[in-house]
């Protein structure tokens, strides 16, 4: 019987918090400055997924996140609940 490792890719992204939203009466834009990032609620849904598939079948977990270099701090979080890698891809052009 052949054995075939199961890969899992994982793409995050960080959003301000929603409790934490400002809008700029003036402009009307998101004030990101006065929100703290969390990790995209529907990823962590994924992530969440993705680790319940990892301890039914030993699955290898990778994350991937682009942002600027504060964007580690989800990777870092992600690898604490139990992803093997994570990948942050960033530039200063973004």
């Amino acid at each position: 019987m052949i054995e075939i490792a199961l890969e899992i890719i994982v793409m995050i992204k960080q959003v301000p918090d929603s409790q934490e939203v400002v809008i700029d009466p003036v402009t009307f834009t998101l004030n990101r400055g006065a929100a703290r990032n969390v990790i995209n609620p529907a990823d962590e849904n994924a992530i969440e997924a993705a680790l319940r598939i990892k301890d039914k079948t030993g699955a290898h977990i990778t994350v991937i996140t682009m942002g600027p270099p504060f964007a580690e701090t989800a990777l870092i979080d992600c690898m604490s609940r139990g992803v093997d890698d994570a990948v942050l891809v960033t530039d200063r052009a973004f």
